[in-house]
């Protein structure tokens, strides 16, 4: 079985958003196939200060991306490494 690959995405503009002694979470989404994988990126952004939005793919990606307006993306890559995101690339 191949590891996974992740990607990172910016879709915020301006001043980058400052983790603060935890005192506000920062909005972060993660987008991947893997529940046990996304599980884990949430839990470990949430020890660094991020409120982590799941979604299982793209489509719904796109959704919480205009609903929350994170700080950043996480998306798994495909084995190519292309970025394809189900439906989204």
């Amino acid at each position: 079985m191949r590891s996974a690959q992740w990607g990172i995405l910016r879709v915020t503009s301006g001043e980058p958003r400052r983790v603060n002694s935890m005192s506000k979470w920062i909005p972060a989404l993660v987008i991947g196939d893997d529940e046990i994988g996304r599980e884990a990126l949430k839990r470990r952004l949430r020890l660094h200060g991020f409120e982590a939005h799941l979604a299982e793919d793209g489509p719904t990606g796109l959704e919480i991306v205009n609903e929350i307006g994170p700080a950043f993306v996480l998306h798994r890559l495909d084995d190519a490494g292309n970025g394809w995101i189900g439906g989204v690339g």
